[in-house]
């Protein structure tokens, strides 16, 4: 990830000059098991495990993530945390949360 942000400041840098847009994609798994996902925990501002992925993203304005099967590796719970912190939709075409109560949802909702 540390390399990302080089590759998005590139990008603004040639949107800046060249006129050329850009939307800033993740294939997925942009959250990891690490002692960088657990030590977010400690962060008074943070205050859970992946909200420091999370906010690297939205810092750097990711436009979508997809979802891949590390985003689930903290459990349903973390996940839906991890989800409602970011400031960008999380993408899946088979995946159904529209019952999920981590989510803040309630069937019929």
């Amino acid at each position: 990830m540390l390399n990302y942000g080089a590759v998005v400041r590139g990008l603004n840098i040639l949107e800046e000059h060249e006129g050329l847009a850009s939307i800033y994609l993740t294939a997925s798994d942009h959250t990891l098991p690490s002692p960088f996902y657990q030590a977010t925990a400690e962060v008074d501002f943070l205050s859970a495990r992946g909200l420091g992925d999370i906010a690297f993203f939205n810092a750097m304005g990711l436009t979508a993530n997809g979802i891949g099967n590390h985003a689930f590796d903290g459990g349903i719970d973390d996940f839906a945390r991890l989800s409602n912190a970011s400031e960008y939709p999380f993408l899946a075409v088979n995946l159904d949360f529209s019952n999920g109560a981590a989510f803040g949802r309630r069937s019929g909702d």
